[in-house]
C-alpha cells in the first residue's frame, strides 16, 4: 500500500501560470501572498482614501499631514509583507524535469546551481524592498525635522539605487552565463580555444552596473553635503528610471517563450515597471505616493507569485537550460567564424 500511494496533487511543468494562480497547489504560499494585500488594504483604510480623491494640492496637504502615522504604518505593513514574502520563497525545483526528462547529471547540476542563483538574487532583492519600505515609514515619522529630511531623502535613495542594481544582477542571472560550464562541455571548450567563457560577460556587465550605481549615489551624496535639494531631486529622479528599466529586463525575460506566464500578468508587471519613476515624486506629492504604494505591493506579490510557479514547476530549469544552450552555441558559432 505504501509503495502505491501517490501525491493528493503533482505539479504539471507544463501548467500555465493562470492554471496554477488558481489550482489547489502551494496553497499556502498563494495565502500569503494574498494575506500581504489584505494587509496592506486593511492599513490603506485608516488613510480614508475616498478624501483623497478630487482634493486639490493645499487639502492633499492636509490629508497628508493627518494621515502622517497611517502613512508610515502602511509602509511598515509592507516592508513586513516584503520580509514574510523573501523568507517563504520556495527552492527552486528540478524534480518536474527529472521525472519527464533524460536530462544528464551534469545538466541537472548545471540548471539547480543556475535556479538556485536566481532564487537567491530574487530574495535579497525582496529584503532590499522590506529595507526601503522601513526607511520610507521611519522617514515619514519625522518627515518635518529639517535636520532629517535631506539625509532622510539621500538615504532611501541609496536603497532605492541599490534596489534597481539587485533587479539588473537579478536579470543578468536569468540573460547570460553566469557559471562554470558542466564537466561534459569543458573538453569541446579546449579544443575551440574558449575556456571558461561563461562568466566574462556577466563580470563586466556586473562591474559597468557599479559603476552606474556610484554615478548616481556619489552625486546624491555630496548634494547632500551642500545641502542642494533640486541636486538631490534629479539624481532622484534618474535612480527612479533606473530602476525602471531594470524591472522592465527581469520582466522581459520572464515573458519569453520558455517562462511566458501569460500576457495579463506581463502586462501588470510591466505597468510596475512603468510606475517606478513615479517614486520621484515621493517627497513633494503625497498623492502621487498613496498611489504608488497603494499598487506596488500587489504588483510585488504578483510577481513573487510568477517567480514561485516558475521555481516549483520546473519551468525555470527547463529555461535556464535552454538559454544556456543558446548562448554556449552562439559563442562557439562566433569563435568559429572568427
Amino acid at each position: 500500500m505504501a509503495e502505491s500511494a501517490k501525491p493528493a496533487m503533482q505539479l504539471d511543468p507544463g501548467e500555465s501560470f493562470l492554471a496554477w494562480a488558481f489550482s489547489t497547489v502551494d496553497k499556502l504560499k498563494k495565502a500569503i501572498g494574498l494575506g500581504a494585500i489584505l494587509a496592506t488594504a486593511w492599513s490603506i483604510q485608516h488613510l480614508e482614501p475616498y478624501k483623497w480623491i478630487g482634493a486639490d494640492l493645499k487639502e492633499l496637504k492636509i490629508l497628508a499631514e493627518l494621515h502622517i502615522r497611517d502613512r508610515a504604518s502602511l509602509a511598515f505593513v509592507q516592508a513586513a509583507a516584503c520580509l514574510v514574502l523573501a523568507l517563504v520563497t520556495p527552492r527552486p525545483s528540478i524534480a518536474p524535469i527529472a521525472r519527464r526528462s533524460r536530462w544528464q547529471d551534469a545538466d541537472l547540476a548545471t540548471a539547480t546551481t543556475s535556479c538556485r542563483r536566481i532564487q537567491l538574487f530574487l530574495v535579497a532583492t525582496y529584503f532590499q524592498w522590506a529595507l526601503y519600505y522601513v526607511i520610507t515609514g521611519l522617514s515619514l515619522l519625522h518627515q518635518y525635522d529639517l535636520q532629517y529630511l535631506l539625509f532622510d531623502r539621500v538615504i532611501s535613495l541609496t536603497v532605492n539605487t541599490l534596489q534597481g542594481l539587485l533587479l539588473f544582477w537579478l536579470y543578468l542571472e536569468l540573460a547570460e552565463l553566469t557559471i562554470d560550464e558542466p564537466p561534459k562541455l569543458a573538453e569541446v571548450s579546449r579544443l575551440t580555444a574558449n575556456p571558461k567563457h561563461d562568466s566574462g560577460e556577466a563580470s563586466f556587465h556586473r562591474v559597468l552596473s557599479i559603476g552606474v550605481f556610484s554615478l548616481i549615489v556619489g552625486p546624491a551624496w555630496y548634494a547632500y553635503g551642500t545641502k542642494s535639494a533640486d541636486l538631490i531631486t534629479i539624481v532622484d529622479i534618474a535612480s527612479s528610471c533606473l530602476n525602471g528599466v531594470s524591472l522592465a529586463l527581469v520582466v522581459g525575460r520572464l515573458g519569453s517563450k520558455n517562462i511566458d506566464p501569460g500576457p495579463v500578468p506581463l502586462g501588470l508587471l510591466y505597468f510596475y515597471a512603468v510606475i517606478q519613476p513615479m517614486a520621484a515624486a515621493f517627497p513633494e506629492n503625497p498623492a502621487v505616493h498613496l498611489l504608488a504604494t497603494t499598487v506596488a505591493l500587489p504588483l510585488k506579490v504578483l510577481l513573487w507569485l510568477v517567480c514561485v510557479w516558475a521555481f516549483t514547476t520546473g519551468i525555470l530549469a527547463e529555461y535556464v537550460r535552454g538559454i544556456r544552450a543558446l548562448l554556449t552555441a552562439g559563442s562557439l558559432q562566433s569563435q568559429s567564424v572568427d
